[in-house]
Protein backbone atom coordinates (compact mmCIF):
# COMPACT_ATOMS: atom_id res chain seq x y z
CA UNK A 1 0.00 0.00 0.00
CA UNK A 2 1.16 3.32 -1.07
CA UNK A 3 1.39 6.89 1.35
CA UNK A 4 1.33 4.90 4.72
CA UNK A 5 3.26 5.23 7.22
CA UNK A 6 5.42 2.39 7.99
CA UNK A 7 6.70 1.03 11.16
CA UNK A 8 8.87 -2.51 11.46
CA UNK A 9 8.52 -4.33 14.45
CA UNK A 10 11.23 -6.73 15.03
CA UNK A 11 9.74 -10.01 17.23
CA UNK A 12 12.45 -12.39 18.37
CA UNK A 13 11.23 -15.45 20.00
CA UNK A 14 13.96 -17.46 21.83
CA UNK A 15 13.24 -21.25 22.52
CA UNK A 16 15.51 -24.68 21.92
CA UNK A 17 12.09 -25.85 20.20
CA UNK A 18 11.02 -25.27 16.38
CA UNK A 19 7.71 -26.00 17.52
CA UNK A 20 7.11 -23.57 19.61
CA UNK A 21 9.18 -20.92 17.62
CA UNK A 22 6.87 -21.70 14.74
CA UNK A 23 3.78 -21.11 17.35
CA UNK A 24 4.60 -17.76 17.72
CA UNK A 25 5.33 -16.94 14.26
CA UNK A 26 1.77 -17.95 13.28
CA UNK A 27 0.15 -16.02 15.78
CA UNK A 28 2.20 -12.88 14.77
CA UNK A 29 0.60 -13.47 11.00
CA UNK A 30 -2.99 -13.15 12.15
CA UNK A 31 -2.25 -10.26 14.57
CA UNK A 32 -0.74 -8.63 12.18
CA UNK A 33 -3.32 -9.08 9.92
CA UNK A 34 -5.99 -7.61 12.48
CA UNK A 35 -3.57 -4.77 14.22
CA UNK A 36 -3.58 -3.53 10.30
CA UNK A 37 -7.22 -3.83 10.03
CA UNK A 38 -7.21 -0.81 12.50
CA UNK A 39 -3.99 0.94 11.88
CA UNK A 40 -3.84 1.37 7.86
CA UNK A 41 -7.05 3.41 8.96
CA UNK A 42 -4.96 5.53 10.67
CA UNK A 43 -2.71 5.84 7.59
CA UNK A 44 -0.21 3.54 9.23
CA UNK A 45 0.67 0.14 8.10
CA UNK A 46 2.44 -2.51 10.72
CA UNK A 47 5.17 -5.16 9.69
CA UNK A 48 6.65 -7.74 12.30
CA UNK A 49 9.54 -9.47 11.37
CA UNK A 50 9.79 -12.34 13.58
CA UNK A 51 13.95 -13.12 14.26
CA UNK A 52 13.65 -16.92 15.94
CA UNK A 53 16.98 -18.15 17.88
CA UNK A 54 17.56 -21.46 19.18
CA UNK A 55 20.42 -20.70 21.73
CA UNK A 56 21.42 -17.69 24.27
CA UNK A 57 24.82 -17.06 22.30
CA UNK A 58 22.82 -16.41 19.00
CA UNK A 59 20.18 -13.90 21.12
CA UNK A 60 22.96 -12.27 22.87
CA UNK A 61 24.66 -11.13 19.70
CA UNK A 62 21.83 -10.44 17.78
CA UNK A 63 20.78 -7.67 20.80
CA UNK A 64 24.39 -6.03 20.64
CA UNK A 65 23.66 -5.37 17.07
CA UNK A 66 20.34 -4.81 16.59
CA UNK A 67 17.07 -3.28 18.09
CA UNK A 68 14.32 -5.42 19.25
CA UNK A 69 11.06 -4.36 20.16
CA UNK A 70 8.69 -7.74 21.67
CA UNK A 71 10.70 -10.72 23.06
CA UNK A 72 8.85 -13.69 23.81
CA UNK A 73 11.49 -16.15 25.67
CA UNK A 74 11.87 -19.59 27.07
CA UNK A 75 13.47 -19.96 30.41
CA UNK A 76 15.45 -23.55 29.55
CA UNK A 77 18.04 -23.91 26.74
CA UNK A 78 19.99 -27.38 26.08
CA UNK A 79 19.40 -30.60 27.70
CA UNK A 80 20.01 -30.15 31.27
CA UNK A 81 17.13 -30.43 33.78
CA UNK A 82 18.08 -27.28 35.65
CA UNK A 83 18.69 -24.56 32.68
CA UNK A 84 17.16 -21.39 33.34
CA UNK A 85 19.73 -19.30 31.24
CA UNK A 86 16.68 -17.55 29.47
CA UNK A 87 16.68 -14.75 32.64
CA UNK A 88 20.39 -14.15 31.11
CA UNK A 89 18.69 -13.12 28.22
CA UNK A 90 15.91 -11.01 30.07
CA UNK A 91 18.60 -9.52 32.18
CA UNK A 92 20.35 -8.61 29.08
CA UNK A 93 17.17 -6.60 27.41
CA UNK A 94 16.36 -5.14 30.65
CA UNK A 95 19.23 -2.42 29.54
CA UNK A 96 17.48 -1.40 26.26
CA UNK A 97 14.44 1.13 25.80
CA UNK A 98 11.38 -0.89 27.08
CA UNK A 99 10.88 -4.10 25.22
CA UNK A 100 8.04 -5.63 26.32
CA UNK A 101 8.47 -9.27 27.64
CA UNK A 102 6.60 -12.59 27.47
CA UNK A 103 8.00 -15.86 29.21
CA UNK A 104 6.45 -18.59 27.56
CA UNK A 105 7.92 -21.47 28.94
CA UNK A 106 6.84 -24.95 31.17
CA UNK A 107 9.16 -23.27 34.03
CA UNK A 108 6.85 -20.00 33.56
CA UNK A 109 5.25 -21.11 37.40
CA UNK A 110 8.58 -20.98 39.00
CA UNK A 111 9.20 -18.40 41.48
CA UNK A 112 11.76 -16.15 39.50
CA UNK A 113 14.95 -15.11 41.05
CA UNK A 114 14.53 -11.50 43.23
CA UNK A 115 16.14 -9.29 40.70
CA UNK A 116 13.13 -10.10 38.11
CA UNK A 117 9.62 -10.29 40.65
CA UNK A 118 9.76 -6.33 39.98
CA UNK A 119 9.44 -6.05 36.41
CA UNK A 120 7.03 -5.95 33.74
CA UNK A 121 6.80 -9.07 32.58
CA UNK A 122 4.14 -12.21 31.08
CA UNK A 123 4.32 -15.23 32.55
CA UNK A 124 2.95 -17.63 30.23
CA UNK A 125 3.00 -21.85 29.95
CA UNK A 126 3.76 -23.34 27.07
CA UNK A 127 0.66 -24.67 25.36
CA UNK A 128 -2.11 -21.93 27.32
CA UNK A 129 -3.95 -20.43 24.47
CA UNK A 130 -3.98 -17.01 26.17
CA UNK A 131 -0.30 -16.85 24.46
CA UNK A 132 -1.83 -15.20 21.45
CA UNK A 133 -3.57 -12.71 23.38
CA UNK A 134 -0.99 -11.55 25.08
CA UNK A 135 1.27 -11.81 22.23
CA UNK A 136 -1.20 -9.00 20.47
CA UNK A 137 -1.07 -6.81 23.71
CA UNK A 138 2.42 -6.59 23.77
CA UNK A 139 2.88 -5.69 19.99
CA UNK A 140 0.21 -3.05 20.41
CA UNK A 141 1.68 -1.83 23.74
CA UNK A 142 5.07 -1.16 22.15
CA UNK A 143 3.42 0.49 18.71
CA UNK A 144 2.22 2.76 21.26
CA UNK A 145 5.19 3.58 22.61
CA UNK A 146 6.68 3.92 19.17
CA UNK A 147 4.71 6.42 18.28
CA UNK A 148 4.12 8.56 21.32
CA UNK A 149 8.25 8.79 20.97
CA UNK A 150 8.29 9.94 17.75
CA UNK A 151 5.60 12.50 18.48
CA UNK A 152 8.00 13.62 21.33
CA UNK A 153 10.75 14.16 19.43
CA UNK A 154 8.51 16.03 16.29
CA UNK A 155 7.81 18.45 19.38
CA UNK A 156 11.18 19.27 19.76
CA UNK A 157 12.08 19.84 16.64
CA UNK A 158 9.14 22.06 16.24
CA UNK A 159 10.57 24.77 18.19
CA UNK A 160 12.46 26.62 15.96
CA UNK A 161 15.03 29.58 16.01
CA UNK A 162 11.85 31.55 14.50
CA UNK A 163 9.40 30.54 16.83
CA UNK A 164 12.17 31.34 20.22
CA UNK A 165 12.55 34.91 18.16
CA UNK A 166 9.06 35.80 18.23
CA UNK A 167 9.10 35.58 22.03
CA UNK A 168 12.84 36.60 22.82
CA UNK A 169 15.21 39.69 21.39
CA UNK A 170 18.41 37.79 20.73
CA UNK A 171 20.03 41.40 21.93
CA UNK A 172 18.41 40.73 25.06
CA UNK A 173 20.82 37.57 25.56
CA UNK A 174 22.86 38.40 28.33
CA UNK A 175 20.13 38.81 30.48
CA UNK A 176 18.03 35.64 29.99
CA UNK A 177 18.52 32.54 31.97
CA UNK A 178 20.53 29.78 30.64
CA UNK A 179 17.58 27.30 31.64
CA UNK A 180 14.41 29.31 29.71
CA UNK A 181 14.84 27.48 26.08
CA UNK A 182 14.31 24.04 27.71
CA UNK A 183 11.97 24.93 30.24
CA UNK A 184 10.15 26.66 27.24
CA UNK A 185 10.63 23.32 25.37
CA UNK A 186 9.03 21.05 27.92
CA UNK A 187 6.37 23.37 28.66
CA UNK A 188 5.26 22.88 24.84
CA UNK A 189 5.76 19.44 24.83
CA UNK A 190 3.65 19.03 28.20
CA UNK A 191 0.55 21.61 26.92
CA UNK A 192 1.02 19.38 23.19
CA UNK A 193 0.98 16.13 24.19
CA UNK A 194 -2.19 16.87 26.91
CA UNK A 195 -4.13 19.09 24.52
CA UNK A 196 -3.20 17.25 21.42
CA UNK A 197 -3.45 13.34 22.07
CA UNK A 198 -2.46 10.97 19.57
CA UNK A 199 -4.97 9.85 16.66
CA UNK A 200 -7.27 12.53 18.86
CA UNK A 201 -8.27 10.03 20.81
CA UNK A 202 -9.63 12.00 23.89
CA UNK A 203 -8.16 12.34 27.34
CA UNK A 204 -5.26 9.56 28.78
CA UNK A 205 -5.96 6.89 30.35
CA UNK A 206 -7.50 7.38 33.65
CA UNK A 207 -5.01 5.62 35.65
CA UNK A 208 -1.93 7.16 33.66
CA UNK A 209 -1.93 10.14 35.32
CA UNK A 210 -0.27 8.12 38.24
CA UNK A 211 3.39 8.37 37.75
CA UNK A 212 5.05 5.51 39.27
CA UNK A 213 8.21 5.77 41.73
CA UNK A 214 10.67 6.22 39.82
CA UNK A 215 9.84 9.37 38.65
CA UNK A 216 9.49 10.90 42.24
CA UNK A 217 12.68 12.19 43.56
CA UNK A 218 13.78 9.91 45.69
CA UNK A 219 14.66 12.12 49.00
CA UNK A 220 12.48 12.06 51.77
CA UNK A 221 13.43 15.33 53.01
CA UNK A 222 10.64 16.96 50.27
CA UNK A 223 7.34 16.41 49.65
CA UNK A 224 5.52 17.63 46.61
CA UNK A 225 1.66 18.39 45.68
CA UNK A 226 0.44 15.34 44.47
CA UNK A 227 1.92 12.78 45.90
CA UNK A 228 0.49 10.00 47.38
CA UNK A 229 1.63 7.94 50.76
CA UNK A 230 0.77 5.11 52.25
CA UNK A 231 1.13 4.49 56.37
CA UNK A 232 2.11 1.23 58.06
CA UNK A 233 -2.16 0.50 57.72
CA UNK A 234 -2.01 0.34 53.98
CA UNK A 235 -4.18 3.16 54.37
CA UNK A 236 -3.48 6.52 51.22
CA UNK A 237 -3.45 9.91 51.62
CA UNK A 238 -2.88 12.61 48.58
CA UNK A 239 -0.93 16.31 49.78
CA UNK A 240 -2.71 18.86 48.34
CA UNK A 241 -0.53 21.56 50.04
CA UNK A 242 0.87 23.64 46.97
CA UNK A 243 4.56 22.50 45.86
CA UNK A 244 5.62 25.80 46.00
CA UNK A 245 4.84 26.08 49.52
CA UNK A 246 7.01 22.84 50.59
CA UNK A 247 9.80 22.67 48.34
CA UNK A 248 12.64 22.95 50.64
CA UNK A 249 16.62 23.15 49.64
CA UNK A 250 19.44 24.69 50.18
CA UNK A 251 18.39 28.23 49.50
CA UNK A 252 15.43 28.36 51.35
CA UNK A 253 13.21 26.44 54.13
CA UNK A 254 9.75 25.42 53.43
CA UNK A 255 6.91 28.27 53.25
CA UNK A 256 4.83 25.96 55.71
CA UNK A 257 4.60 24.09 58.85
CA UNK A 258 1.62 21.63 58.64
CA UNK A 259 1.05 19.94 54.82
CA UNK A 260 -2.82 19.26 53.82
CA UNK A 261 -3.75 15.92 52.93
CA UNK A 262 -6.85 14.17 51.52
CA UNK A 263 -7.70 10.87 52.42
CA UNK A 264 -7.76 8.49 49.50
CA UNK A 265 -10.57 5.47 49.99
CA UNK A 266 -10.30 2.26 48.40
CA UNK A 267 -13.82 0.58 49.89
CA UNK A 268 -16.80 2.38 51.28
CA UNK A 269 -17.36 0.68 54.34
CA UNK A 270 -14.35 2.75 55.46
CA UNK A 271 -16.07 5.93 54.90
CA UNK A 272 -18.18 7.35 58.06
CA UNK A 273 -20.48 8.57 55.40
CA UNK A 274 -21.92 5.34 54.40
CA UNK A 275 -21.36 3.47 57.94
CA UNK A 276 -24.50 1.06 58.29
CA UNK A 277 -25.77 1.96 54.70
CA UNK A 278 -27.26 -0.87 51.84
CA UNK A 279 -24.83 -0.57 48.73
CA UNK A 280 -28.31 0.66 47.01
CA UNK A 281 -28.07 3.42 49.35
CA UNK A 282 -24.14 4.05 49.11
CA UNK A 283 -25.25 4.41 44.99
CA UNK A 284 -27.55 7.42 45.91
CA UNK A 285 -25.46 9.05 48.28
CA UNK A 286 -22.41 8.90 45.83
CA UNK A 287 -24.42 10.31 43.25
CA UNK A 288 -25.08 13.47 45.48
CA UNK A 289 -21.56 13.57 46.71
CA UNK A 290 -20.71 13.93 42.86
CA UNK A 291 -22.88 16.17 41.46
CA UNK A 292 -21.93 18.44 44.43
CA UNK A 293 -18.53 18.34 43.65
CA UNK A 294 -17.49 17.20 46.99
CA UNK A 295 -15.57 13.67 46.31
CA UNK A 296 -13.75 12.42 43.55
CA UNK A 297 -13.52 9.35 42.11
CA UNK A 298 -10.47 8.05 39.98
CA UNK A 299 -9.55 4.85 38.21
CA UNK A 300 -6.26 4.26 39.34
CA UNK A 301 -3.86 1.02 39.02
CA UNK A 302 -5.02 -1.75 40.81
CA UNK A 303 -1.58 -3.06 40.87
CA UNK A 304 -0.53 -0.13 43.47
CA UNK A 305 -3.85 -0.02 45.63
CA UNK A 306 -5.37 -3.30 45.07
CA UNK A 307 -8.78 -2.30 43.77
CA UNK A 308 -9.94 -0.46 40.17
CA UNK A 309 -10.86 3.04 41.36
CA UNK A 310 -10.36 5.43 44.62
CA UNK A 311 -12.03 7.91 46.19
CA UNK A 312 -10.78 11.23 47.17
CA UNK A 313 -12.75 12.34 50.17
CA UNK A 314 -12.85 17.06 50.14
CA UNK A 315 -15.01 16.93 53.53
CA UNK A 316 -12.19 14.48 55.02
CA UNK A 317 -9.22 16.92 54.83
CA UNK A 318 -6.56 17.04 57.93
CA UNK A 319 -3.51 18.78 58.56
CA UNK A 320 -0.19 16.74 59.56
CA UNK A 321 3.04 18.79 60.55
CA UNK A 322 5.60 18.82 58.19
CA UNK A 323 8.18 17.94 60.91
CA UNK A 324 6.01 14.76 61.07
CA UNK A 325 5.57 13.80 58.35
CA UNK A 326 9.41 13.89 57.28
CA UNK A 327 10.04 12.16 60.67
CA UNK A 328 7.71 9.20 59.50
CA UNK A 329 9.24 9.03 56.29
CA UNK A 330 12.79 8.56 57.59
CA UNK A 331 11.69 6.16 60.39
CA UNK A 332 9.46 4.28 57.78
CA UNK A 333 6.18 4.58 59.15
CA UNK A 334 5.23 6.09 55.23
CA UNK A 335 6.42 5.56 52.01
CA UNK A 336 5.98 7.52 48.97
CA UNK A 337 4.38 5.10 46.16
CA UNK A 338 3.06 7.50 43.69
CA UNK A 339 2.56 11.15 42.51
CA UNK A 340 -0.25 12.29 40.36
CA UNK A 341 1.23 14.37 37.27
CA UNK A 342 0.81 17.49 36.40
CA UNK A 343 -2.17 18.76 35.44
CA UNK A 344 -4.14 16.56 37.14
CA UNK A 345 -2.80 17.07 40.53
CA UNK A 346 -3.54 20.82 40.39
CA UNK A 347 -6.99 19.71 38.98
CA UNK A 348 -7.47 17.64 41.90
CA UNK A 349 -6.45 21.35 44.29
CA UNK A 350 -8.77 23.05 42.53
CA UNK A 351 -12.02 20.91 43.21
CA UNK A 352 -10.40 20.65 47.02
CA UNK A 353 -10.33 24.48 47.31
CA UNK A 354 -13.69 25.08 45.29
CA UNK A 355 -15.09 22.85 47.18
CA UNK A 356 -13.83 24.40 50.93
CA UNK A 357 -14.49 27.85 49.31
CA UNK A 358 -18.05 27.14 48.60
CA UNK A 359 -16.77 29.42 45.68
CA UNK A 360 -16.21 28.17 42.13
CA UNK A 361 -17.34 28.30 38.46
CA UNK A 362 -19.75 25.90 36.89
CA UNK A 363 -19.23 22.31 37.08
CA UNK A 364 -17.21 20.82 33.93
CA UNK A 365 -17.22 17.18 34.95
CA UNK A 366 -18.75 14.47 32.99
CA UNK A 367 -20.70 13.81 36.17
CA UNK A 368 -22.90 10.42 34.41
CA UNK A 369 -19.86 8.91 33.82
CA UNK A 370 -17.87 9.75 37.25
CA UNK A 371 -21.41 8.55 39.09
CA UNK A 372 -21.06 5.50 36.82
CA UNK A 373 -17.55 5.17 38.41
CA UNK A 374 -18.77 6.08 41.69
CA UNK A 375 -21.16 2.81 41.98
CA UNK A 376 -18.34 0.59 40.58
CA UNK A 377 -16.53 2.16 43.60
CA UNK A 378 -19.32 1.28 46.07
CA UNK A 379 -19.30 -2.07 44.88
CA UNK A 380 -15.83 -3.06 44.99
CA UNK A 381 -14.57 -5.02 47.56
Amino acid sequence: MTGLKKINLILVTADDDPKHRKTISDYSKEILIEINQEYNKKCIEIAIDVQPFDNVKSFMDYIEKNTIHVLVMDLKFGEALDDRSGWKCIDAVMALEIVPTIVYSAFAYEEPDERFKNIFIAMVSKGDAKIGTLLKKMILIKIRLILEKERILNEFHNLSLEALHSLFDPDDLENLSEKVLSDIAVSCLRTSLVNKPLFNEGGLAQESIFLPPPAIAETTNSIMLGDIIRDCMNRFFVVISPSCDLVKDEDRENKIQTVLLLPCFTKSENMRQFKGLSNGQKENKISGFIRRGIVKVQKCPKKLFSVDYILFSFKDYFTLPYSVLIRDFSEGKITKVSTIATPYAESLQNLFIRDFSRIGTPDTLNVDKEEAEGKKFVRQT
